[in-house]
This record gives structure tokens, sequence and C-alpha cells, in this order.
């Protein structure tokens, strides 16, 4: 699961969502995207932010209804605090 995941996970949802997973897919900052229910959840890159994400969607004519981070879990940080960065 996302237990070791040290990346921003954000949720995002467009009144077109097959457009909008064409366009995740196709942005140079995700790392993985998958659908739960009615919005996306993505995995996104070091480095890139959910402004970087939202600007990208802009520029393509998609307007997002819904753009959330995920907050991480006492776990999650924990284990980020915990691993060695390379």
């Amino acid at each position: 699961k996302e237990v070791l995941n040290v990346t921003d996970t954000v949720e995002a949802m467009s009144d077109d969502p097959e457009k909008l997973k064409i366009a995740l897919e196709a942005f140079e900052g995700t790392l993985e995207v998958r659908k739960e229910t009615d919005l996306f959840v993505i995995r996104m890159k070091e480095k890139f932010e959910p402004k970087d994400l939202n600007n990208y969607l802009m520029a393509k004519g998609i307007v997002l209804g819904h753009l959330a981070m995920r907050k991480k879990s006492l776990e999650q940080q924990f284990l980020e605090i915990l691993t060695p960065k390379s």
C-alpha cells in the first residue's frame, strides 16, 4: 500500500473523467493514477506539487471540481523521518 510512500498523494475530480484520466497519465509529475469511486488518486513524483498539476490541467482546459492533498498518517510521517534519503 502507501505506508512507505514518501511522495505526495493528491485527489482530483472533474466533470470529464476520461479527459482528466488521460491528462493525469500524461503529466510528467505523475507516478501512479488510480480511480476511487468518483475521483482519481494521484501519486506524484518528488519535487512536484499539487499546484504544478493544477497549472498543467488548466493549460489543457481541464477545470477541477476537487483537488486535495491526502493527509499522511502518523505512521507514514514516522517512517518518512526514519527512511534514509539517497
